[in-house]
């Protein structure tokens, strides 16, 4: 019951904080286009339409949220994806029925020694935790990163690796159920909170 009436405190003051709902008030170029273009976007991918009947089988928010990932990766042009957690199943579902290749890896240990563009890790608790190694920290500041943690407000041990995770990154997304966190020095500081 203390963990419940913890997360909806949580979840209240969260909605009390964000005002970037819309963009307003976003100043980098690059997540203005991004949450206004890309996360707000209701435009639909055949792929949703192949998946109609899979979707059935999973939650409305997890659905909402993978759609939302899915355009994120293919507006990035991301080839390289670890998912390592299987909590991130209808993340993965999109991402195979995809006409792209995608490299799916299952091991982190692949992220130093990858070198595209853009790379995407879907973080569980266990995976946010191991990405707290000074190790990975410095592979995910040499590249382009953006780490996925589903539901960091679920209990205190995710919520404190995801806020390490956050210092470390050079902006951060929170939208509440998913918090993106990206390691790119081209990108301009910031933390965003916005409603989805």
């Amino acid at each position: 019951m203390k963990d419940f009436l913890k997360y909806q405190l949580l979840r209240l003051k969260y909605f009390f904080r964000i005002r970037k709902s819309r963009g307003f008030g976003i100043h980098s170029p690059f997540v203005f286009h991004l949450v206004t273009h890309v996360i707000k976007s209701k435009c639909l991918f055949y792929v949703f339409d192949l998946l109609e009947d899979e979707f059935k089988k999973y939650d409305l928010r997890d659905v909402k949220y993978a759609k939302i990932m899915y355009r994120i990766v293919t507006e990035l042009n991301i080839r390289s994806v670890f998912c390592i957690s299987p909590e991130f199943k209808c993340d993965n579902l999109i991402l195979e029925k995809d006409v792209c290749k995608y490299d799916f890896h299952t091991n982190l240990e692949d992220i130093k020694h990858d070198t595209d563009d853009y790379k995407i890790i879907y973080a569980d608790e266990s995976v946010v935790e191991e990405l707290m190694d000074k190790a990975y920290i410095k592979a995910l500041k040499t590249g382009k990163t953006i780490i996925v943690v589903r539901e960091m407000y679920r209990n205190d041990k995710i919520l404190n690796a995801y806020r390490v995770l956050k210092e470390e990154s050079n902006m951060s997304i929170d939208m509440f159920y998913r918090g993106l966190l990206f390691f790119d020095e081209k990108l301009q500081n910031g933390a965003y909170s916005i409603k989805v």
